[in-house]
């Protein structure tokens, strides 16, 4: 009897500890975000300078064939749908996530309790900032020794 006693509260402390740590891996992978954006800014890249080779084509036919102009026209509509794909996926973890994107009540688990939010993490960059400042001036004030 006292066996079951002590198993209760050890299962229920179990149970309740895995479901806390489930709940902190419910995040998308920053790296896989920030390979998205990457993705979709290289996307654009590509599509302004094909542009550009488009337009000065079109100025001086005589100068390139038909199957450069294709090829160019093609490599404007394959980075299209590149970026097409990226935003969607990209748009499927915004709704998978929905409270973690664009929130600045997001949080940042430290361990232990202690959360820190964006506006948060902001604010005490602005206070170092604050401080540091002062002291660079004051080192860009010292004079360099000749020896």
């Amino acid at each position: 009897m006292k066996l079951i006693n002590i198993l209760k509260p050890i299962l229920l402390f179990c149970l309740v500890f895995s479901v806390q740590i489930q709940a902190q891996v419910q995040i998308p992978s920053q790296e896989r975000v920030e390979t998205l954006l990457e993705q979709i800014e290289d996307c654009k890249n590509i599509i302004t300078e094909a542009e550009k080779n488009i337009t000065i084509m079109e100025k001086n036919p005589e100068s390139y064939t038909l199957p450069d102009y294709i090829a160019t026209k093609n490599l404007i509509e394959q980075a299209k749908s590149c970026i097409k794909a990226n935003r969607k996926e990209l748009d499927s973890l915004r709704e998978g996530y929905s409270g973690w994107f664009n929130s600045p009540n997001t949080t940042i688990p430290l361990g232990r309790g202690h959360d820190i939010t964006p506006r948060e993490i902001e604010n005490k960059v602005a206070t170092l900032e604050e401080f540091i400042l002062p002291i660079i001036e004051n080192f860009e004030n010292l004079m360099i020794p000749e020896n």
